[in-house]
């Protein structure tokens, strides 16, 4: 046999070994791309079920904080304080945004030392001491015995109540419209856009929320001083704030549960908001920065899986 021919048929024995080995690597490197992008695409479809899953929690607590919005405009229990006097056994009063109760317990044994009490009759006796604060301001200015200062407090007290009756309800409105957005977006049309609104309503909730809280502290009068407004309309100022026998405060929780709901619902709204922001992209919405490599991975991977198992991309 020729040497010349028999070293070409070795060396073209060696080529197809060689092509056949790189065949069965790239076959392989190919299988495990498949596999690995498989895998991807099955833990960005777990993902996304999962941010689905937390934006539904997220759209459940926003209904919980309208609730707890509208429990605290209905309620009449927002501030609480209390007293004591000589003659008095306990003198209370329970502040709503427009209603006042008061509550008067006279001591029996002090029969001839019981001004405090005599003076408090007069309030107490008005519809089993049930007032709006609108009767109280019309009250506080009108009596023989008003000055501008127990006026400005009747004024403070009706007026406080608005700031919450206002701000409280567009607080709900704007949870309501932003869990409706969040839904929307994560179920129906994952859009920028809409992203965007529900993001923009949420903030806007929290924002109507505390400061219907903050204007009406700022605004109210505080209930400590009202046993000194009213003694100083029947001239018994000093008496009323004697350390022996004039009004010692008892303590107590100061709020009342409608004020709870409040707080709760203002907290809920900010944490609701924190999480609403920590949660991803849509998987099919682009991500309009071009930095987040996991916006539609899920129809990337799936092109090439197929690509890479068909020769071409469906």
């Amino acid at each position: 046999m020729d040497p010349q021919s028999f070293a070409l048929a070795a060396a073209q024995q060696e080529l197809a070994h060689l092509e056949e080995k790189k065949k069965e690597a790239e076959e392989r490197q190919a299988k495990h791309d498949v596999e690995h992008l498989t895998h991807k695409l099955r833990s960005g479809g777990r993902d996304h079920k999962d941010n689905q899953s937390c934006a539904r929690t997220l759209c459940m607590w926003g209904v919980f904080n309208g609730m707890m919005y509208g429990l605290a405009l209905m309620g009449d229990s927002w501030s609480y304080s209390a007293w004591h006097a000589t003659g008095v056994e306990q003198f209370s009063l329970t502040l709503g945004l427009f209603n006042m109760d008061i509550d008067l317990k006279c001591r029996n044994s002090f029969t001839g030392q019981d001004q405090f009490c005599h003076m408090l009759t007069k309030w107490y006796k008005h519809e089993n001491g049930h007032w709006s604060t609108k009767e109280m301001q019309e009250a506080m200015c009108n009596d023989p015995g008003a000055s501008k200062n127990t006026c400005d407090v009747g004024w403070r007290l009706y007026y406080a109540g608005w700031f919450p009756l206002v701000l409280y309800p567009a607080a709900a409105v704007f949870e309501c419209l932003s869990l409706l957005l969040l839904y929307f977006y994560w179920h129906v049309r994952p859009t920028s856009m809409i992203r965007i609104l529900a993001d923009k309503c949420s903030i806007m909730s929290c924002i109507c929320g505390a400061m219907g809280m903050t204007l009406w502290f700022a605004v109210r009068p505080w209930l400590t001083g009202f046993p000194r407004y009213w003694a100083e309309m029947t001239d018994q100022k000093n008496a009323a704030a004697s350390v022996f026998n004039g009004f010692k405060e008892i303590w107590t929780l100061p709020t009342g549960w409608a004020f709870i709901c409040g707080i709760i619902a203002i907290f809920g709204t900010f944490a609701r908001v924190m999480g609403q922001y920590g949660l991803p992209f849509h998987i099919d919405e682009p991500d309009p920065y071009g930095l987040d490599e996991g916006v539609n991975f899920g129809a990337e991977a799936k092109a090439e899986a197929e690509r890479m198992t068909y020769g071409t991309a469906i």
